[in-house]
């Protein structure tokens, strides 16, 4: 094996590296909430507010305004529940809000309360779907990504076996016109 070749084998092996650890690092990740959230539609939004904050917040929240008797209201934040949470929720609401109406001296009838339990509960079956939405686009920004990803491995398998192979018949090209030149 002469020079040239050496330096070929020496040169293709370092290109050989830089490709294939260029296509590991280029490997896609989860997008980013920014992304995830530019592409939900409206309705979900609402629910999806707190995924931009730091930290975010993946679990949708909503807001449900409780009345009282004097026309005074408060708000209430919640996150996604599951059946068991709404559930225990349905059973254990009316105490908490008349304890919590007493603390604050207000009075809160039962008719006020539930609605506010039926309010909570059919906006929380809306945040399931918003969920659901969320987890959809989730898996299209990933399948994007994907998609990204093989093509730039194409284009480094491309360039990973032509660049040497080139180099490989262009050096055994002048080494033939050398040659040619050296017999006469």
């Amino acid at each position: 094996m002469n020079g040239w070749m050496r330096l070929w084998v020496v040169t293709s092996s370092v290109w050989i590296i830089v490709i294939v650890f260029s296509i590991f690092n280029s490997m896609p990740h989860e997008p980013s909430n920014a992304t995830v959230f530019a592409e939900l539609d409206e309705k979900t939004k609402l629910y999806f507010e707190g995924l931009l904050e730091e930290p975010p917040q993946l679990l949708p929240s909503y807001e449900v305004e409780l009345k009282f008797v004097d026309g005074n209201t408060t708000t209430f934040k919640h996150t996604l529940m599951t059946e068991s949470e709404i559930i225990s929720f349905r059973k254990n609401a009316v105490p908490k809000l008349i304890k919590y109406a007493e603390e604050n001296y207000e009075v809160v009838s039962e008719d006020l309360m539930q609605e506010f339990i039926d309010e909570t509960v059919s906006l929380n079956i809306l945040a399931g779907e918003a969920m659901d939405s969320y987890e959809n686009e989730v898996i299209v920004q990933m399948e994007k990504l994907n998609s990204t990803w093989f093509s730039e491995i194409l284009e480094s398998l491309i360039l990973l076996i032509f660049l040497p192979l080139i180099s490989f018949l262009l050096g055994h090209s002048f080494a033939w016109i050398r040659r040619g030149f050296e017999s006469h």
